[in-house]
């Protein structure tokens, strides 16, 4: 039976005591420079630290916004930089920590309207993020709304606004995920989510790509499958 994976919570402060372990795990999965990776820590507003029996495993980090749009007063929750080493992938940690974490903000401030998004470097977090909501935007085809679109710009335009390109939605940072795995093999290529993503990020056929896929998903809309698929089994 593998070890139990602890999820905690901490501010950008109380991080501070974990970041060395943190940028160990880190640096196995990105070809950042260390001072790189804690450069970009004052960009996140939360983070989260996955240990098995005390020892760091993966970690996450969290983009957290409200602002007006389009005359309504909306929350964006972002799922920033983070990893988990390989022998620890497949048991659904980033899903879970992310919906306990939006779960905990909406206790606090249960009326405000959420909104979920992230920038997908790879076709395996691209996968993630599609096969973990029911609304997701935008859709692997078909229109979608305008005001999911604004949401898009609005995050592009406040943290890719050199990069950002808003015909595709996508935008480009300063690092590279690395691994054997990164780059969708011929089977995996047949998944039209794949598919849709290697047609948003072309270049995530080839080593070293830095471009991510923007994508966004309605809080509220997707409460009820986050909680079949992981309030139920919250390790």
């Amino acid at each position: 039976m593998k070890e139990k994976i602890k999820i905690r919570y901490y501010s950008p402060t109380a991080f501070q005591a974990w970041k060395g372990e943190v940028w160990q795990v880190c640096q196995q999965m990105f070809n950042i420079s260390e001072q790189a990776f804690y450069d970009r820590l004052s960009t996140f507003k939360y983070f989260a630290v996955f240990t098995v029996a005390g020892q760091v495993v993966g970690f996450q980090s969290f983009f957290l916004d409200e602002v007006p749009l389009q005359g309504k007063r909306v929350v964006l929750v972002g799922s920033g930089h983070g990893g988990i080493l390989p022998e620890h992938r497949q048991r659904r940690i980033f899903p879970t920590a992310t919906v306990l974490f939006i779960f905990r903000r909406m206790l606090r401030h249960p009326f405000r309207r959420y909104f979920l998004w992230g920038l997908a470097m790879t076709h395996l977090s691209y996968r993630m993020g599609v096969r973990s909501t029911e609304f997701h935007y935008p859709p692997q085809q078909g229109d979608w709304p305008p005001f999911f679109k604004a949401i898009l710009d609005w995050i592009g335009h406040r943290y890719y606004a050199e990069t950002y390109d808003d015909a595709s939605f996508t935008a480009k940072v300063r690092f590279a995920a690395t691994g054997d795995d990164v780059i969708p093999s011929e089977v995996e290529k047949q998944d039209p989510v794949v598919a849709n993503f290697i047609r948003r990020v072309p270049t995530s056929l080839e080593p070293g790509n830095t471009f991510g896929a923007l994508s966004v998903s309605p809080v509220r809309a997707n409460l009820w499958v986050w909680f079949k698929k992981f309030g139920l089994g919250v390790r």
